[in-house]
């Protein structure tokens, strides 16, 4: 055998050896959302959801044989940390991040993922101004705009047609938009919003003023633009100043933390939700045992888009040449239509979800559906 043939054989083997090495190795997906401090149960439970997700799709032998791996981040709901975590994923390799789970991270980690075409798909980021765009960003979870309609129209059905709002600073790129969406609804069912104001949780001193304003104001109603703590603490100083008000919620608030910490003061409070707490799927039954099981809580939207963003992500890599964002945002848009574990789910062109909405009216400290007759 010649020198040269020698040579050629070894390198064949080397490549080949290679490519297999590399066609084992696990395919990184970061998921990133706040972990600690406030408002952390949105990001812990998409984690989890996300979690059971990957080991379900591994157990099953995992990808083209290849298994997943989820690299967690805390993104601490700060936007500076949020961007710097995300170049972390990408430094380490993830083919795509899920997350982030609110809306004001977007502000600098959207520019950032389009800007260097990284695929990210958001469980519960539903700010309208990321609509109808053809770039990186892909999400779970309707715009704002339906749900501000839906709890609009509840409203009116519940004879309040002079409402209060008050919206947290914090993530004011989300409550903005949801109070915008909102006014224009509720304005075209002639509700009236007779108070209006932003609130920081850091300055609970101004509370009870504001609770003396929209009692003065002859608001029957408050929306409570925040998080599941925040809504929480307002429901108590309602309570303690004795104003009766009935209290509207958006999707965000609707956690287990809120019953916990609002305990008898969230009681009849309305909610708006696209998840099915009473779906008999077989999927979801299944998915919430496992959930119970591994995690000792009851699963909430954050789980349930999380758990099933790996799953989108997951049809699309079977069904993709290559694991390049172009490639895999393309299958994500070209299938549109997906299974998830309550029902369809469908992904338009941009990347935008849709979903159906579901009231629901706290009741003996449950979420329980309302079924309009």
């Amino acid at each position: 055998m010649t020198k040269q043939i020698c040579l050629a054989i070894i390198s064949i083997i080397i490549l080949v050896s290679s490519l297999t090495s590399c066609s084992n190795k696990p395919i990184k997906i970061g998921y990133v959302g706040g972990l600690t401090g406030r408002n952390s149960e949105l990001g812990v439970n998409g984690m989890y959801g996300a979690a059971l997700a990957v080991e379900e799709i591994n157990e099953s032998g995992g990808i083209n044989g290849r298994k997943l791996e989820l690299v967690s981040k805390d993104d601490k709901n700060d936007k500076n940390t949020a961007l710097q975590v995300d170049k972390d994923l990408a430094k380490e390799g993830c083919t795509a991040i899920i997350g982030h789970m609110t809306s004001s991270m977007a502000e600098l980690t959207v520019p950032y993922i389009n800007e260097n075409k990284i695929l990210m798909i958001s469980p519960t980021i539903a700010v309208d101004e990321l609509s109808n765009r053809d770039d990186y960003f892909i999400r779970m979870i309707p715009e704002n705009k339906q749900q501000a309609d839906s709890i609009a129209k509840t409203m009116i059905n519940k004879n309040i047609s002079k409402v209060a709002i008050l919206y947290e600073e914090d993530n004011r790129v989300f409550t903005e938009n949801w109070k915008k969406d909102f006014e224009v609804a509720y304005g075209k069912l002639n509700g009236r919003v007779s108070y209006a104001s932003q609130f920081s949780i850091n300055k609970q001193d101004q509370f009870p003023y504001f609770i003396r304003e929209i009692a003065s104001s002859g608001a029957q109603g408050i929306l409570i633009l925040g998080s599941a703590d925040e809504v929480a603490l307002w429901c108590q100083k309602i309570k303690k100043e004795d104003v009766k008000l009935q209290v509207f919620i958006p999707t965000w608030a609707m956690t287990n933390d809120l019953l916990e910490q609002g305990g008898q003061t969230v009681e009849g409070a309305y909610g708006v939700n696209f998840v099915d707490y009473n779906s008999n799927s077989e999927d979801y039954l299944r998915f919430k045992k496992r959930y119970v099981d591994k995690f000792g809580s009851q699963p909430t939207f954050s789980s349930i888009f999380s758990y099933e963003a790996i799953k989108v992500l997951e049809d699309a890599i079977k069904n993709s040449s290559n694991l390049k964002s172009d490639t895999l945002k393309s299958a994500i848009i070209k299938k549109s239509r997906y299974k998830g574990i309550q029902g369809e789910i469908y992904i338009s062109a941009y990347g935008d979800a849709e979903r159906t909405e579901y009231i629901y009216h706290i009741i003996n400290g449950e979420f329980t559906k309302v079924v309009e007759k």
